[in-house]
Parts: structure tokens; C-alpha cells; sequence
């Protein structure tokens, strides 16, 4: 966890980060400054005034406008962890008993709602349609350090009937076509993502194998893509659904209880597995690679890790992952001279394959980057083929060093090779430079 100070007109905060060592990421940035800032000069004017925060992101606005006792909701289940961690390091201010959530919301009216504007621009329209009627901007105060606070008053355009509360695609499939809807803050809503288009054959042909009465979890569930083919090809499994946030869940809740009416699931709105949820046969995971505007792979292998703890003995994951990292360079071995290959791919689809201590590729194809295979399959033996795609300059050590076709255990941590490497379509060999 990574930790800055947040000075403001009521004191000074120290605000951790939850899941990352990143010095660079803070906990807090300029919004929350300004709307700390303005939030209090507004409810200086009010009586007693009854406050909302609206989805923090870890504490910085529950936690500064503590004297004022704020209602706070939140549709991502990192804040609950996050704010307590955060209150625990700040004494002087006191945290909110309760974080709620879209699951079960907290019930207006109040003086005054604060919040960040979401990067969805439909989780927004929802959002002021919330709590806000559509609401009707009164003064954009002038930006300061790349942010800016508008302030708006009551509209008159409600939640009810409103078209994009609901949005979503048809998926077929064997049985037909099954429809799949999601709420505004949820990722892909209105297409099939990349990442589940590359795993749901993968799925319905390792959900075909599984015993009546295999448990099943689609972790990072999303709108419920992955477990609703997993129904639609054994209705005789009990489905897990799990995502951080709550939009997310009750999209799944909502797919599952209107296509598989008799399903066996189960719904939960957490940072990744619940301790108390138990071990699954399978586990699905499409995992997010943003968290806000910022764009790594902590979460990616933090639920990779948890999945790993939840699998029972035989038990396997299908995953998909994305390398944003390009491959930029390769150091040669026994008398071979660097070779640069540049990545002309900014993002491709990788599936790994992980099952009971071993781990390989899906099919022939796929990659994964060096960065990814140490941490993620630390504890399997890996199997298969695999190309690694690239290279943390900033670990020099790390390099990856060629043998004829090997690369060999212990240039790759404890993974367990050694692998065969071989190109990619989309990467540029230079003119003069040998293949491997």
C-alpha cells in the first residue's frame, strides 16, 4: 500500500492506497482537494445539512468531510476496506459506520451530494437521474490543477423510463440466443468484450466435463457473460457470481433470474472471492485491467492469486489475460547479439490455463508477458507452450536470455520451464537480427 499526505482547510489526511507498492499512484488527487474545498463552503450555508459522498475512491472525501457525518455509497466494494484502512490511519477523523451500495442504497433526500464524475458518461446520466432529477448545472468554478467542480441544482428528469438505465447485446449460442443486459457502470454492456469472446468456447467445452453439482465461479463476473454460457451448457452446476462492483452484480442477478430461472447461483459484491464462499471445480475470470484511469495488472494477479486459493484438489481456472506491455528487447546467449523486436500490437488477448499445481497455454497461440508468468504461476509448474512477450526495463536483471529454443527455470523466477519461444505475428524483426 502506498500512502500521501492530503492537506486541506480541516487538517491533514494520510491516505493509503490499498493493492500496490506503486509510488506514483496516490490515494487521493486534485478533485478531492477541490471538492473538499467546495463541499464544505456549501455546507457552511446549511442547517444541519444531511450530506452524501458518491462513490470515493479510498477515503479522501468520507473521511475530510467527517464533521458533517456523510451518508456514503460507493458501487465498488474496494471502498469499505479501503475507508476503514484509512480511518485507522487518522485518528482525528472519524469514518462512516456504513458504506452502502446500488445493492441496497441509502434513502434521500439530502442537502447535499458530492461526487466524483464518473469515466462512464451513461453511469453519470444515471447517477444525477439517482439523486439529482437530471440535474441542472449552476456555476462551473474554474479549473485548478487539470480539475474543476461544477455545481448544479435539482432538474426534473427522473430515473423512471429512462432508456439507458438497461442496456446489452444477444449471445449465441447451441440452445439459441441468450440476452444479456447490464447497468451503466458496468464494462462492455452494450458488446461482447475482446477477453470473453476468446474464452467462451474454452468455457463451454471445460463446463461440459464437470459432475452434476460442480461449483462454478465467474470471478469479475461483469454482466455474468462467462457463467450464463456455463448455465447454458449444464444447468446442473451451482454458478458463483462475484464483482467489485454492485452494478455489475445485479446485472448477473438480473440475466441469471430472467434466462435460468431455476439456476443454482449465487450472487456476492466483493473485492474478488469472499473468504467464507468455499472451493469451486472451475473458475472463470476475465479480469479488469483499469481502476480509474489508471491502467496495470494489481488487480489481474491479485485475483489470479485468490483464485488459486479457491480451487479444490482436481480443481482448474480458464483466465484471460491482456499484455500491455510491449516486447522490446531480448539479450542473446552464447554468442547470439541482441535482437530488438518491437511489438506492433498494443493489446492482444492472452488465456492461460491453470489447473491443480500446473499451468500451460489454451491453445497454440496464445502469450503472456515474463512480468506476468513470474508472479501468477509462482506456484505451478507450467507445461506447454508459451511465448513471452516482454521485458521490465526497469529490472535489467530480469532479462531474459536465450539458448538455442530454451529459455531456461531460472531466468524466469520459479516457473518452472523451460519453454520453447516462438514469434508472434505483429512483431517487427530488424533487418540483420536472427530469429529464435
Amino acid at each position: 500500500m502506498t500512502t500521501a499526505e492530503l492537506v486541506f482547510s480541516e487538517g491533514r489526511l494520510i491516505l493509503g492506497r490499498p493493492g500496490t507498492d506503486d509510488p506514483t499512484l496516490r490515494a487521493w488527487d486534485a478533485a478531492d482537494e477541490l471538492l473538499l474545498e467546495q463541499a464544505l463552503d456549501v455546507a457552511a450555508g446549511i442547517e444541519e445539512p444531511r450530506v452524501l459522498v458518491v462513490d470515493d475512491q479510498f477515503g479522501a472525501l468520507a473521511l475530510g468531510l467527517s464533521r458533517l457525518s456523510p451518508i456514503v455509497v460507493a458501487d465498488s466494494a474496494v471502498l469499505p476496506a479501503a475507508l476503514a484502512s484509512n480511518a485507522a490511519l487518522n485518528s482525528a477523523f472519524s469514518s462512516a459506520k456504513q458504506v452502502y451500495s446500488w445493492i441496497d442504497p441509502p434513502a434521500g433526500p439530502f442537502d447535499l451530494v458530492v461526487l466524483r464524475i464518473p469515466r462512464q458518461a451513461d453511469y453519470l446520466a444515471w447517477l444525477l437521474r439517482v439523486f439529482g432529477e437530471a440535474v441542472q448545472t449552476e456555476q462551473v468554478l474554474p479549473a485548478r490543477k487539470k480539475a474543476r467542480v461544477i455545481r448544479c441544482r435539482k432538474g426534473t428528469e427522473s430515473l423512471a423510463g429512462w432508456p439507458g438505465c438497461w442496456k446489452g447485446y444477444a449471445l449465441s449460442g447451441r440452445n439459441g440466443e441468450l440476452a444479456v443486459q447490464a447497468l451503466p457502470a458496468v464494462f462492455a454492456r452494450e458488446k461482447l468484450d475482446i477477453g470473453s469472446r476468446l474464452l467462451l468456447p474454452h468455457v463451454a467445452r471445460e463446463v461440459s466435463s464437470l459432475q452434476a453439482g460442480s461449483s462454478v465461479m465467474d470471478l469479475a463476473c461483469g454482466n455474468g457473460v462467462l457463467g450464463l454460457t456455463a448455465l447454458a451448457e449444464r444447468g446442473d452446476v451451482q454458478l458463483g457470481f462475484s464483482d467489485v462492483s454492485s452494478h455489475a452484480v445485479l446485472s448477473a442477478r438480473h440475466n441469471v433470474e430472467k434466462a435460468f430461472p431455476e439456476a443454482s447461483a449465487f450472487f456476492s459484491h466483493c473485492d474478488g472471492i469472499d473468504d467464507g464462499a468455499g472451493a469451486f471445480e472451475l473458475i472463470l475470470l476475465n479480469p479488469p485491467f483499469h481502476e480509474g484511469g489508471v491502467v496495470g495488472d494489481h488487480i489481474a494477479l491479485r485475483l489470479f492469486e485468490q483464485a488459486s486459493k479457491h480451487l479444490k484438489p482436481g480443481g482448474h481456472g480458464l483466465a484471460v489475460y491482456f499484455d500491455v506491455n510491449p516486447l522490446t528487447l531480448f539479450t542473446g546467449a552464447e554468442g547470439c547479439g541482441p535482437q530488438s523486436f518491437r511489438n506492433q500490437v498494443d493489446v492482444e488477448p492472452v488465456a492461460p490455463h491453470f489447473t491443480d499445481g500446473q499451468a500451460g497455454a489454451v491453445d497454440g497461440n496464445v502469450a503472456f508477458g515474463k512480468d506476468v508468468a513470474c508472479p501468477l504461476f509462482g506456484n505451478f509448474k507450467p507445461q506447454g507452450d508459451v511465448v513471452f512477450r516482454s521485458q521490465d526495463f526497469d529490472n535489467p536483471g530480469g532479462c531474459m536470455n536465450m539458448s538455442g529454443e530454451q529459455v531456461t527455470a531460472n531466468l524466469i523466477a520459479d516457473t518452472g520451464g523451460p519453454f520453447e519461444i516462438h514469434l508472434v505475428s505483429g512483431f517487427q524483426i530488424p533487418q540483420g537480427s536472427q530469429s529464435q
